[in-house]
């Protein structure tokens, strides 16, 4: 494979959601405070809904407001998430997505027929959040305080269904439906 070219290391995981030209699986990603110190992690089941892979965008990088129809952003905690102490993973740069675009325009097969959106690049600031994304978070309360708290499975269930709902308007699923688990956890500490 080689090395990976300048244009396309430490892209974010939003940068590289918004250059993809398919979304392969729509993603539900839970965050959780681990420390004081550390705001940022991924930790239990990622879930994966497979996608229509036929339909490729030729017009990128797609719209920061569509983010939220391929991945969904669940909270668990006693509290709310502080979402001011979320914004820095939220966070996309106009130059490092431009710079993919154009690295991946012109030495990556899959991508020479990509168009570049600068109409909607120009109307990015340098850096910005993204705002729809981080405020279509969902929260799911501690389960330790609170007898009511429906069980975890109930409420995955739930976001699947609601999730799968805003994907099969943002593209078609696969007609089996099937629905693809992967245990395991990761988690990328911040200070």
């Amino acid at each position: 494979m080689g090395p990976q070219p300048d244009e396309l290391q430490d892209l974010t995981w939003l940068e590289e959601l918004l250059i993809a030209r398919a979304h392969l699986v729509g993603r539900i990603v839970r965050l959780e405070e681990r420390k004081k110190s550390s705001y940022f992690a991924l930790k239990g089941h990622t879930v994966l809904l497979p996608q229509d892979t036929t339909r490729l965008l030729d017009l990128l990088p797609m719209s920061p407001s569509s983010l939220p129809e391929v991945v969904r952003v669940v909270w668990t905690g006693k509290a709310a998430p502080e979402k001011t102490r979320l914004r820095s993973h939220f966070t996309v740069r106009k130059q490092k997505v431009y710079d993919a675009l154009e690295w991946l325009c012109g030495h990556h097969e899959d991508y020479r027929q990509v168009t570049i959106d600068k109409e909607r690049l120009s109307a990015w600031e340098s850096t910005f959040v993204a705002t729809e994304l981080l405020e279509s978070i969902a929260h799911v309360a501690d389960p330790t305080d609170n007898v009511l708290y429906q069980p975890p499975s109930y409420m995955l269930v739930k976001l699947l269904h609601d999730f799968h709902l805003s994907l099969t308007a943002f593209s078609n699923p696969h007609q089996d439906g099937e629905v693809h688990a992967q245990q395991g956890s990761w988690q990328e500490c911040h200070t």
